[in-house]
């Protein structure tokens, strides 16, 4: 299973809109955890993307991200393992 950057930025949009439905309401769920909770995973989200935009594969299929050669050239394949680790469920 990959991570899905894209289906959890989302889901946490979903969440915070229900989330301030409620408080629009006037209903209280608690001292503001929840909403801080969400702050961090968003900003958590932010920083996966940054990693995987660094970590692109280049034309010969190598990560631009991993560090290069003597010669310039990128020498680790990608998926490299970074992208994997982040990938792991």
């Amino acid at each position: 299973m990959s991570l899905d950057v894209e289906h959890t930025k989302a889901r946490l949009s979903e969440i915070r809109k229900q989330m301030d439905l409620v408080r629009s309401f006037g209903i209280s769920i608690g001292p503001s955890t929840p909403w801080e909770l969400i702050t961090i995973a968003v900003g958590l989200v932010a920083a996966v993307e940054r990693v995987q935009a660094l970590h692109t594969p280049d034309e010969f299929g190598m990560c631009e991200g991993c560090g290069d050669n003597e010669h310039g050239y990128a020498i680790v394949p990608h998926p490299c393992p970074t992208i994997r680790e982040l990938e792991t469920p």
